[in-house]
């Protein structure tokens, strides 16, 4: 179940690396990580529509997932923007006035810093 659960927030993760980054990627790795992550093709599906062996989609996502890591390790939008949710998640939760000021200034730090 741990193992599951860990696959399903490395996929969740990746999902959203593509969203925010994949227009960065070539467009044969563009397509089939979209294949894999978004539409939940498995390798075999994909290399039949493809018309190349399991090996070359495998390489692909690999090389994939390698630039958008890299991108994000860079750039850091994917963490930011968690950062920006939870102060949001936060800010739902407040009820002093005070507190909910600082919540909001950390937000909006969040968002005038670097974006």
């Amino acid at each position: 179940m741990v193992k599951e659960e860990r696959i399903r927030e490395q996929k969740d993760r990746f999902c959203s690396l593509f969203r925010i980054y994949g227009n960065r990627l070539t467009e044969t790795i563009y397509r089939r990580r979209e294949y894999f992550y978004l539409d939940d093709y498995s390798l075999s599906e994909i290399s039949q529509i493809e018309k190349v062996s399991r090996n070359a989609v495998f390489l692909s996502l690999n090389q994939g997932k390698k630039e958008l890591e890299n991108r994000e390790e860079k750039l850091g939008f994917l963490t930011k923007l968690d950062r920006i949710r939870n102060g949001l998640e936060e800010l739902k939760k407040v009820t002093d006035g005070k507190k909910k000021e600082e919540v909001i200034s950390k937000i909006e730090g969040e968002i005038d810093y670097g974006i």
